[in-house]
């Protein structure tokens, strides 16, 4: 696969994660409403939570999340763009995330791209969180292990997910404490162990 043009330092100007989650159906009768608010919210405290890490400064780091690709953009593109130069993938795990077709497409494309760099081990690039609980079926899913060591010290983590501990205000230095450890992996991967921007298949 061809490497992108860019700067030197691979990290500059690229998204340090791509977030991927599974799209929820818009709410009846409210179609100006936000069905995944609560994935933006997530977004934007993982963002912040980065910056905090970074050893860039604030407003040269970011991530990518989909909701914020602008109106009139090709979709496609732009998908194809984040995940050929991000440097970490998150994925939230559910129930949903497992069934639907594109999150599936997101993971395939970024896999293979890391696969192209002869990385022996590109589930390394992959920082899973669970998002909402899993069926046992579910449990040998790749990463579900490191999803859950992520917050495995925090009540109601590995039962119920981040967004119900995002949700009730008793868990919510939990839910903090969850975050700030998927931050610090995606910055110790990102500027430490650094991948090269390169093409991915069309997703």
């Amino acid at each position: 696969m061809a490497e992108l043009s860019g700067a030197t330092d691979v990290t500059e100007g690229r998204p340090y994660f791509f977030l991927s989650y599974a799209h929820s159906d818009p709410l009846a009768g409210r179609p100006k409403a936000k069905p995944d608010k609560l994935v933006e919210k997530f977004f934007g405290d993982l963002t912040k939570a980065v910056r905090r890490h970074a050893s860039r400064r604030p407003e040269l780091v970011r991530g990518f999340f989909d909701q914020d690709i602008p109106v009139g953009s090709d979709w496609k593109e732009t998908l194809n763009q984040a995940l050929g130069t991000a440097q970490v993938f998150v994925a939230l795990y559910s129930v949903r995330y497992l069934g639907k077709s594109y999150p599936g497409r997101e993971w395939a494309c970024f896999h293979r791209r890391v696969e192209a760099t002869g990385m022996l081990d590109p589930g390394r690039r992959f920082v899973p969180v669970l998002w909402a609980p899993l069926t046992p079926e579910a449990r040998d899913l790749p990463g579900l292990q490191e999803a859950l060591s992520l917050g495995a010290s925090e009540p109601g983590y590995t039962e119920n997910g981040l967004r119900a501990l995002m949700k009730i205000k008793l868990y919510r230095s939990s839910y903090q404490a969850v975050v700030n450890a998927v931050a610090k992996r995606i910055v110790a991967l990102a500027e430490k162990s650094p991948i090269k921007p390169t093409e991915v298949p069309d997703i």
